[in-house]
């Protein structure tokens, strides 16, 4: 009789060929076993154990004393770069982030919110809604679980919150922008002008603890104002129209806790081109939280360019929830989401805007300017906003010439 031999020094699972044409060190299916191989923890310096099926080890209880009732684990990602687990629980009392360390064998607890039985806690986790996608992205956690927003914290950050010790904020991916636009004040100031020729409007930006930025808030009105009208009868022009004012005062916010850096931009009318002003670390510049400043331009300097990316990015399209989430390449991607709110009252009846336009019309003192509109067109208000229609027209206006 012929006696068979195999050995698995190769150590492949092959479950497409028919077990009779199974080469060696190959093997057709296994179930809590583990092949020795030369880089293994099962192999003997002489290497005798080298191809050896044995058992694997089984699950190690690592720990109980969580102080939870009822608990459980929502979700889970493992970590293999540094050797770390973490998983999201849900209790009746506690909903908490924890990681495991293999290396150094311990427990940590990394975000941990308090609830009720009748009310939810910071993190709404619910034992019903299981996470559905996690991933870990240079020390960041994202998850998503179909019932709140996606959620992201910081790991090491998140460590040193106390017990319901952080915001919504702090825990969304939803990056809030600057909601107002930037105020200015011109005057002059010295003898240069650069802004005399020059139609700017200006925004800004935030940065995040994180290195992530904001979407650009609504640009300011233009920083212009004519000098006293005169007119060239010789070449037929209107040589009052050049910038009266040399420096613009622009008034910003500093925005939340989580800010830790303000980015001013302008663009001018005569180009498509955004550029940078100044980025102001508020840590450097003694900024308080949600505070305004001030900051003094003239234009007298070269400025680097905002990427285009960057100025056509007038929101960030982070979904409401998502059943789903993916890394692919360096791009976080959510699936079978939910986007956008319903415009509705708080009785949940559709909103029907009413508008109530009118004309003011000054007379024009010899030689001062007054901003004005163009004349012999029609305005419609309301643009900044999502499209609110009115049942009648109430949110446009005709001025005559």
């Amino acid at each position: 009789m012929i006696e068979l031999q195999r050995n698995f020094l190769s150590g492949v699972m092959n479950k497409d060929l028919d077990p009779h044409f199974l080469p060696d060190g190959a093997y057709r299916d296994a179930l809590n076993i583990i092949v020795g191989d030369s880089d293994g923890a099962f192999v003997e310096e002489d290497g005798s154990r080298n191809g050896v099926a044995q058992n694997y080890l089984g699950n190690i209880l690592k720990g109980t004393d969580y102080e939870l009732t009822n608990a459980t684990c929502i979700g889970s990602l493992a970590y293999e770069t540094n050797n770390s687990i973490y998983w999201l629980v849900a209790s009746d009392y506690l909903d908490a982030i924890y990681e495991y360390n293999e290396t150094t064998d311990t427990t940590t607890p990394v975000l941990q919110a308090t609830k009720t039985p009748t009310t939810t806690s910071l993190l709404g986790f619910d034992k019903a809604f299981f996470v559905t996608g996690i991933n870990y992205i240079n020390g960041l956690l994202f998850w998503t679980d179909n019932l709140n927003p996606p959620r992201r914290i910081n790991i090491d950050r998140a460590k040193n919150y106390a017990v319901d010790g952080f915001t919504e904020a702090d825990i969304n991916v939803i990056l809030a922008p600057p909601l107002e636009a930037p105020t200015i004040n011109l005057y002059s100031e010295g003898e240069a002008n650069n802004l005399e020729n020059k139609f700017l409007y200006f925004s800004y930006r935030y940065k995040y603890l994180d290195n992530e930025y904001s979407a650009l808030a609504p640009f300011s009105s233009v920083a212009f104002f004519p000098k006293e009208y005169a007119y060239d009868y010789g070449v037929s022009e209107n040589i009052s129209m050049v910038n009266n004012f040399n420096t613009a005062d622009i008034t910003f916010n500093s925005g939340s806790k989580n800010v830790k850096e303000v980015q001013l931009v302008f663009r001018d009318t005569q180009s498509t081109n955004t550029y940078i002003i100044d980025s102001l670390v508020k840590e450097l510049n003694n900024y308080s939280d949600d505070t305004e400043y001030s900051f003094t331009f003239k234009n007298n300097k070269v400025f680097a360019l905002l990427p285009i990316e960057q100025v056509n990015r007038l929101f960030d399209n982070v979904p409401i929830r998502a059943k789903s989430q993916e890394l692919i390449g360096s791009r976080l991607v959510y699936g079978n989401y939910t986007q956008f709110f319903d415009l509705l009252k708080e009785n949940k009846e559709p909103i029907n805007p009413a508008f109530s336009l009118s004309l003011t019309t000054n007379s024009v003192i010899s030689g001062t300017p007054t901003p004005t509109f163009k004349s012999n067109r029609d305005y419609e208000i309301g643009r900044l906003t999502t499209v609110l229609t009115p049942t009648e027209n109430t949110n446009s206006i005709y001025i005559p010439a």
